[in-house]
């Protein structure tokens, strides 16, 4: 895959994930404020960790979302390094 592609499929990845990413980053730091605290917050239990089946799949796509970010964006600086050592 040309770099330019990779770069392209990185950046449409992230912004798409950052909703979903950031959802679940605050629902994530109220369910530990409420464990902290004692109370019961309703419906964040579900948006966090529930929905049976369709919240699995979701889960399981968001991390695969997370670990192509991850593995994109490693491939994206291993050829950045590539081409500042060739400058050299």
């Amino acid at each position: 895959m040309r770099e330019a592609d990779l770069r392209k499929w990185h950046r449409t990845g992230g912004v798409f994930l950052a909703f979903f990413i950031f959802l679940h980053i605050i629902t994530g730091i109220v369910l530990s404020v409420e464990d902290l605290l004692g109370e019961y917050w309703g419906g964040i239990h579900d948006i966090h960790g529930g929905f049976g089946k369709i919240g699995g799949i979701y889960r399981i796509l968001l991390g695969i979302g997370l670990v192509w970010i991850v593995i994109s964006g490693c491939i994206i600086y291993m050829n950045i390094r590539k081409r500042m050592k060739k400058r050299i």
